[in-house]
């Protein structure tokens, strides 16, 4: 997350490259601002971007790489 970025609370979702909202994937963010993301298997390498929306409606996008193997 971008440095003095406070989130209390938000949504987050998953995107491809398609443009498509990808499911089961469990995201969490740690107070220091760190974005972890759990993809199932099988999920295929790639660039994928992680959309953080806040309940002020603020939209913060992170990409996310999801090496091989």
């Amino acid at each position: 997350m971008p440095k003095n970025t406070s989130i209390k609370s938000a949504t987050t979702q998953i995107i491809n490259s398609k443009g498509q909202v990808l499911k089961n994937i469990k995201v969490s963010i740690s107070s220091k601002g760190k974005v972890s993301a759990v993809f199932p298997k099988g999920t295929k390498p790639g660039t994928y971007t992680l959309k953080v929306i806040t309940k002020g409606k603020k939209v913060i996008s992170v990409k996310i790489s999801v090496p091989r193997g």
